[in-house]
């Protein structure tokens, strides 16, 4: 018992960090470019007047290019650990709440969307969801801009898991739940009605569950189970 609750802190203190280390890098840069003249200078000059030295005014261009890229770096460094630390934790506390080794999004997370066509039929489409950890029990919904009674969707954690359909009322679902694999991937298939109009598909988990290694039990990449018929109208 006390192994599995060790091991489930760990895996959650890792999923924890990567999201902290991915929100703090999505947007760092471009932040960093529109405020590297003032953070860059202010940050760089408070070191070196900790050192005992001064900033060098730039007497040539390359002085000036190397200076203006010097500005970027140091402000990337500070707007990166200012999301690290200060933004990422806000961010992903109103994401969602755990209940027990369950996340629950307060929305539910878009994971992926496409524009499909007929002409696309029983062709794979391929998507990562990195917000869950690896062998994550996720609950997701298929959300279709379009007639539904046109178009069958299935999602699987393997190509195989998404075998190809001869007509649009094969499976028309419009949710389920599935164990991902240990890259996170998705597999989307769709069958459309030769005639009908090309439609947005958009897939939203609303929560994923961890699994425990120490459990004993080995994840399974297909679990689907519980789908409501989709509807129309």
């Amino acid at each position: 018992m006390e192994s599995r609750i060790a091991y489930r802190r760990y895996c959650r203190v890792c999923w924890y960090g990567g999201r902290c280390w991915r929100i703090a890098l999505t947007g760092s840069f471009q932040r960093a470019q529109n405020w590297g003249g003032i953070l860059g200078v202010a940050l760089l000059g408070f070191v070196l007047q900790q050192l005992g030295k001064q900033i060098i005014p730039a007497e040539s261009w390359a002085d000036i290019a190397a200076q203006g890229l010097l500005y970027i770096a140091a402000a990337w460094l500070l707007i990166f650990l200012v999301r690290l630390f200060f933004i990422a934790p806000f961010l992903i506390y109103r994401e969602g709440d755990w209940f027990g080794n369950t996340f629950v999004y307060k929305e539910p997370k878009l994971a992926f969307r496409t524009y499909v066509s007929p002409a696309e039929n029983n062709k794979i489409f391929k998507f990562t969801f990195p917000d869950a950890p690896p062998f994550a029990f996720t609950k997701y919904k298929i959300i279709l801009e379009g007639r539904s009674d046109l178009i069958s969707v299935i999602v699987g954690a393997h190509p195989y898991a998404t075998p190809d359909m001869k007509s649009e009322n094969d499976l028309q679902y419009t949710g389920g739940e599935m164990t991902l694999n240990q890259n996170r991937d998705f597999y989307l298939k769709i069958f459309m009605r030769n005639d009908a109009d090309p439609m947005a598909v958009r897939i939203y988990v609303h929560s994923w569950k961890e699994f425990a290694q120490s459990d004993g039990a080995q994840p399974s990449d297909t679990i689907q189970k519980d789908f409501e018929p989709a509807r129309w109208g």
